[in-house]
């Protein structure tokens, strides 16, 4: 049986209100996905909003399909009523 895939994004950039983590081919990746890539997942935060943002690169001459099936989720209490994501946005993003 074939375990999960799991590749590691890791933090390029941030600012006071935006992150951006990076993914990039490597002997591991193209084991499972033959291609040449360089993927880059955003968040920015704007007031009360948290757009989430994709940036994706071919950095080969050979074509690149790919798709994008984004399914964000937040780790919330058990008891937590309030269906609503709140938080302190500078203060988030400094701490990473």
């Amino acid at each position: 049986m074939d375990l999960p895939v799991i590749w590691i994004f890791t933090l390029d950039s941030k600012t006071e209100d935006t992150l951006w983590f990076v993914l990039q081919s490597n002997e591991e990746t193209m084991e499972k996905y033959p291609y040449a890539f360089t993927l880059r997942i955003g968040y920015h935060i704007e007031g009360n909003k948290l757009e989430v943002l994709w940036q994706v690169e071919n950095p080969s001459e050979e074509e690149l399909p790919f798709s994008i099936g984004g399914h964000p989720a937040f780790n919330r209490p058990k008891n937590c009523k309030n269906p609503f994501l709140m938080w302190q946005a500078r203060s988030q993003v400094q701490q990473l």
